[in-house]
């Protein structure tokens, strides 16, 4: 379940990063804030990626 997780949110940091090559013309500091949101995300999928219980595979 975590693995989905990971994906979401690494989806999520490159989709905040589009956003803000897109809004970068209009909004101003879109891509200081697409960057930040980014981060949190990457931060997220790191979490998710540490706390992932990994099977015992029995000898």
């Amino acid at each position: 379940m975590n693995k989905k997780y990971i994906a979401v949110f690494l989806l999520l940091f490159s989709s905040s990063l589009m956003l803000g090559l897109a809004l970068k013309n209009t909004v101003d500091y879109a891509m200081l804030i697409a960057y930040g949101v980014g981060g949190l995300f990457l931060i997220g999928a790191l979490y998710f990626a540490l706390t992932q219980k990994e099977g015992n595979p029995k000898k």
